[in-house]
């Protein structure tokens, strides 16, 4: 079985060092860009450093240029892709997206749950956010387009995602290879993040249409028996095995 696991960290070079691309670079892309966006900022800041070499952050065109610059160089050209021929169940025939990511050797979403707790994107639909105007003209009028974004990640190198919260005033990361069991963690989490919670969590982060299509297309984990938790160590027990705790509950992880 397909194993997708979640590591629960304070530091956010740990979570990063989890994902990394290996010989190829691994590129973030933010779920908000937001100016108080602290985990883009903060990934933007540890590439600028040094300390994650292997990382570039990159933007959706059509944000202020000030943004952007901060982020990293906008996407570039676009390349077209038919998402029909890798899974011919798809609503979507052709996604055009920046050539940059569909070229890249990884991909890594990042996702502030202090930001985006109520409204997303967190980890499937935030390629949507990167689509051609004329992609996301289809998505937007197409039937259930929630669960129509996850056919547009057939033509990425998802590699996983980094999410951030934060509760009694600490900072705390989850980082999971696995993009499927990154949108249910956020989904949990967004329950957690500063007291608010996801309308589209309600009825059960297994239930969310965009994760029951990913099902359906294998872009990830398929069961809750493939979940395995990776808590911290036992001097940051406290908070840490409360998150764990949490997504063990809404996640079904025996």
């Amino acid at each position: 079985m397909h194993r997708a696991p979640l590591f629960i960290d304070r530091s956010l070079a740990a979570s990063l060092s989890r994902l990394g691309g290996g010989e190829q670079p691994t590129i973030v892309l933010p779920s908000s860009l937001a100016p108080d966006d602290d985990l883009a900022t903060s990934i933007a800041s540890l590439f600028r450093s040094g300390a994650v070499p292997d990382v570039q952050v990159v933007a959706p065109g059509g944000r202020p240029a000030g943004l952007r610059g901060l982020l990293g160089a906008s996407a570039g050209t676009w390349q077209s892709i038919d998402v029909r021929a890798l899974d011919p169940s798809c609503e979507l025939r052709r996604v055009t997206l920046p050539a940059r990511l569909v070229n890249a050797g990884a991909i890594v979403t990042a996702c502030d749950l202090d930001i985006v707790a109520e409204r997303g994107p967190y980890v499937l639909d935030v390629a949507a956010s990167y689509v051609s105007p004329a992609t996301r003209l289809r998505l937007y009028t197409s039937r259930g387009r929630v669960a129509v974004a996850a056919e547009i990640d057939l033509g990425l190198r998802l590699s996983g995602a980094i999410l951030a919260l934060t509760i009694h005033g600490e900072r705390w990361y989850v980082a999971t290879p696995d993009p499927i069991a990154g949108e249910l963690a956020a989904l949990a989490l967004s329950e957690r993040a500063r007291g608010a919670g996801s309308t589209r969590s309600l009825a059960g982060p297994w239930e969310d249409p965009l994760v029951q299509r990913a099902t359906e297309l294998h872009l990830g984990v398929l069961l809750p028996a493939g979940l395995e938790l990776v808590s911290p160590p036992s001097d940051d027990a406290t908070i840490g095995t409360a998150i764990a705790r949490h997504l063990a509950l809404r996640l079904g992880i025996g």
